[in-house]
């Protein structure tokens, strides 16, 4: 009887620091997607606005 409450116990320590584990990855891989598409649309700014000026003649 102990030993499958005491088993129990290491499985839900072993779950729980694995979802908050798998959490802390989901974040930072939110964030990090978040600040390349941040930084990949401001270069398609930059792209964009580097064509308007070679295609307006001088």
């Amino acid at each position: 009887m102990t030993l499958s409450s005491s088993w129990l116990h290491i499985w839900g320590f072993v779950l729980a620091s694995y979802s908050l584990t798998s959490l802390w990855i989901i974040a930072l891989a939110f964030l990090a997607i978040r600040r390349f598409n941040h930084a990949s649309r401001r270069l398609a700014l930059l792209k964009k606005s580097s064509a308007v000026k070679e295609q307006t003649p001088s």
